[in-house]
């Protein structure tokens, strides 16, 4: 699903999985590599809901290591969070990057970073491009 997700998108990952970059800044957000269990670490989640075909919706839950997923699940979990970044989005559809921070497996707390609004366009055209 990444071309898809990222097709019209202005974030990509990089080429190890622990970078996301923000197309239209330039920004490079980097995970902190893995270290003992008591070290903070900062790791990046994305969630996305994304139009898919036939009026279907795409629930994209990913992250640069396992505290980024969990703090995106807590999110997803939360209907105030969801609501607020659906109202951010158009029709309901969105995408949003948080920075994680985390100790050992555990996050410990999520931030905003981006949050924009996601359509069809150029989604489905990027997928064709790797085919």
């Amino acid at each position: 699903l990444q071309a898809p997700a990222f097709g019209g998108s202005p974030f990509t990952f990089g080429g190890s999985y622990d970078e996301i970059i923000d197309g239209e800044t330039g920004k490079v957000y980097v995970s902190d590599p893995p270290q003992n269990g008591q070290a903070p670490r900062r790791n990046y989640d994305y969630v996305a809901m994304l139009p898919g075909p036939d009026g279907s919706h795409i629930l994209i839950i990913a992250g640069t290591r396992d505290p980024a997923v969990l703090q995106a699940a807590d999110i997803l979990a939360d209907p105030k969070l969801i609501d607020a970044l659906g109202e951010a989005g158009k029709d309901g559809y969105f995408e949003a990057l948080y920075a994680v921070e985390g100790v050992g497996g555990e996050n410990l707390h999520g931030t905003l970073i981006a949050a924009s609004p996601r359509t069809a366009k150029g989604m489905w055209n990027a997928n064709a491009n790797t085919e």
